[in-house]
């Protein structure tokens, strides 16, 4: 037998002891029982853990997936890709500097493509030869008056 003993108080003072007795068999089946049932809880807990936890993170991962594949886009030089993500929060901030930055790189190769066609506009138009020559001595560039000059035509 399990016995179970309480005392009985009113008033902070004992009045009684309530005792109660159970055959040991019965307690050992219902402690069975209930570790069952625990494990039962426990596996189900850690099982919507895993999916919940799985759901958040897709959730959370998604607009930075989008941005990464923005990024690799703007990487292989389209440049006209945009960022979306409108979170107010650290993501959000990092879309926006980082489709600033995108803007930026942008209008800076507009405007270096620009002076290089200006450039390539002079050279080709004076009548003064011009060769750019390497640390080998070979020639990277000779505008045209050069190479009529100098007589370079497999140039």
């Amino acid at each position: 037998m399990r016995y179970l003993a309480v005392p009985v108080l009113r008033e902070n003072r004992l009045i009684g002891v309530c005792r109660v007795a159970i055959p040991v068999h019965r307690t050992q089946g219902f402690a069975e029982r209930l570790k069952s049932t625990h494990l039962l809880a426990v596996a189900i807990g850690l099982a919507s853990t895993l999916i919940l936890g799985l759901i958040a993170a897709k959730i959370v991962t998604r607009p930075i997936r989008s941005f990464l594949g923005t990024a690799k886009l703007i990487a292989d030089e389209r440049i006209s890709v945009q960022v979306s993500n409108n979170s107010p929060e650290e993501l959000g901030r990092l879309t926006r500097h980082f489709s600033h930055m995108a803007d930026r790189v942008k209008h800076q190769i507009h405007e270096i493509s620009q002076e290089r066609d200006q450039l390539e506009t002079i050279l080709a138009n004076m009548v003064e030869g011009v060769l750019l020559i390497d640390e080998s001595f070979a020639i990277v560039f000779a505008n045209p008056a050069a190479v009529q000059m100098l007589d370079l035509s497999g140039y």
